[in-house]
């Protein structure tokens, strides 16, 4: 997955890990959103993780600030009602 947002821009985003889990499986927490950037640019802003929540097989959070031209790995961890830890990463740019 990769995604876009401008530096000045406050977005929700999501991640849908419905392919990942078993039947009824959904998410029971988000554990964590990370962003970490892949040092494209030097002295990049970090991105600021926000608002972190779900909705059934889909975790939802606001990333804002970042860098242009930079890319940030964006990572995050649920845990289902089956107790398993899945982890999910995508690719932010931000332009």
């Amino acid at each position: 997955m990769v995604l876009d947002k401008k530096s000045v821009e406050t977005l929700t985003f999501e991640m849908d890990f419905s392919t990942r889990f078993r039947d009824k499986q959904s998410i029971a927490s988000v554990d964590s959103v990370t962003a970490t950037n892949l040092n494209y640019v030097t002295s990049s802003v970090p991105i600021t993780v926000a608002s972190i929540t779900f909705d059934g097989d889909i975790a939802l959070f606001q990333l804002a600030a970042g860098t242009v031209d930079e890319e940030y790995t964006i990572a995050v961890t649920v845990t289902t009602t089956s107790s398993d830890v899945v982890v999910g990463e995508g690719t932010l740019r931000v332009v």
